[in-house]
């Protein structure tokens, strides 16, 4: 028994050993990132106007949509397929499906770009087509960075995402402040700023992709008939990411619709001051399950592999679960902290001209901490291949802040925003617990044929 015990406890602490170094670049990639954000938020708020500030948070929808919600899919898809592929002896494939996956969505995205540009240009809303255009324009390249690094996490190669991201978000903001002390004070020059910083870490990280893989994005024009699209590694990681793809839309209106609706009822000036408290509250939380997530899904998926071994899937649960305790721990921590300080908080990141709906930070905080909660659960059905099953939910729950916050915003001002999100985030985080409770009764393991 007590060899059992010093056994277990030298294999526990070797593991951990092993395991702190990839944590700990983890945790400096998400407190870099967050740090960056907060820096902007700071550098922004204080060199634009309410107005422009307010622009360059719609704006930032925008990229969000390309960048997060038309690449994050097949980013997904590729970080979890990626241990598949290992396991199979097919990552040469896998390397160039990701490249051409890359560069066919880019060029869709170009496409869609110019299209809807266009469309703006001749319709008389000539500031907005320009922005638009650099706005889809950045999203791309953040999209093909995201699909680097969501391998180099399924690589568990964390350094270099870590270093990625915290250059990206220290990078933008200061050629931002810079640019802006050098021309004038707009959104547009903001974006422009940001586009050129990106380009930049694009470049880099494309360099060091081609070292590990030996695949660059020039190895493969889009008309090379290869075949490798019509490889049945392609087909499961776009069957397994088509369904991110179908939340992206809706997944856009539920993160952002507040934003617009503001626009529509109150204008851009509280458009401004509202997204400096929405971010606020977002930061810690997207830095919590961010890092939990980024750190843990990885794990759990390499150890649960092609799913075959029932034992190896269980463990990969108790790792999840694990993940989605600490969360929500923190969750409630960070709602307190913020309750007693949101005035001096907001003044930190800001300035005066933006404190005016402090007040909100706690409420919204516990808003978008249920949506966070719901996307920690989400990986429990990732991790059985079961994206599908979220698209009901993803979809109910943007309907659902779509018309709640306009309803309530209606109804009861700015703090009816925050209402609305509430309610749509509840809907969203229980219909996921929901969702988990359903997989793991099931015990599903899937075969490999």
């Amino acid at each position: 028994m007590n060899f059992s015990l010093k056994l277990f406890k030298e294999l526990y602490y070797k593991r951990a050993l092993n395991f702190t170094p990839e944590a700990l670049w983890v945790l400096i990639g998400q407190l870099g990132s967050a740090i960056g954000g907060l820096i902007a938020v700071k550098l922004l708020s204080n060199l634009l106007s309410q107005t422009e500030f307010g622009k360059f948070a719609l704006v930032n929808t925008l990229i969000s949509f390309v960048g997060t919600y038309l690449f994050g899919p097949f980013g997904q898809g590729l970080m979890r397929f990626w241990s598949i592929g290992n396991n199979r002896g097919n990552l040469d494939v896998f390397y160039r499906i990701s490249n051409r996956l890359a560069m066919y969505i880019s060029m869709l995205a170009v496409i869609f770009t110019l299209l809807f540009t266009l469309i703006l240009f001749v319709t008389g809303y000539i500031e907005w087509s320009i922005l638009f255009l650099l706005a889809l324009l950045l999203g791309v390249t953040s999209g093909v960075i995201g699909m680097r690094t969501s391998v180099w996490d399924a690589m568990r190669q964390r350094r270099k995402t870590a270093l990625v991201n915290i250059c990206s978000n220290f990078l933008k903001p200061a050629l931002a402040a810079l640019v802006i002390f050098l021309t004038i004070r707009t959104a547009s020059v903001v974006v422009v700023s940001y586009l050129l910083g990106t380009i930049l870490i694009l470049f880099l990280a494309e360099r060091v992709y081609a070292r590990d893989t030996g695949i660059t994005l020039a190895d493969y024009s889009l008309i090379k008939t290869d075949g490798i699209l019509r490889h049945s590694l392609t087909k499961e990681i776009i069957l397994y990411s088509w369904p991110f793809a179908v939340w992206a839309t809706f997944g856009w209106i539920h993160l952002f619709c507040d934003r617009w609706i503001i626009k529509a009822l109150f204008g851009l000036e509280v458009v401004g001051a509202f997204a400096v408290v929405s971010q606020l509250a977002n930061y810690p939380l997207s830095f919590g399950s961010g890092f939990l997530c980024n750190l843990l899904t990885p794990v759990a998926f390499q150890r649960a592999g092609k799913l075959t071994d029932g034992l190896l899937v269980n463990s990969a649960v108790r790792i999840l679960k694990a993940m989605t305790a600490l969360y929500t721990i923190g969750l409630v921590v960070v709602i307190v902290f913020f309750f007693f300080f949101h005035r001096q908080l907001i003044l930190l990141v800001s300035n005066q001209a933006f404190v005016k709906y402090s007040y909100l930070l706690p409420g919204l905080t516990l808003s978008w901490g249920l949506f966070y909660l719901g996307q920690v659960l989400t990986v429990f059905g990732l991790l059985y291949n079961k994206s599908q099953v979220y698209i009901y939910p993803k979809i109910a729950a943007s309907l659902v802040a779509l018309a709640g916050v306009f309803y309530f915003a209606s109804k009861l001002g700015i703090e009816g925003v925050v209402w609305g999100i509430g309610l749509a985030n509840l809907v969203y985080a229980v219909w996921c617990a929901v969702i988990f409770i359903d997989l793991k009764s099931k015990r599903i393991v899937i075969s490999n044929n």
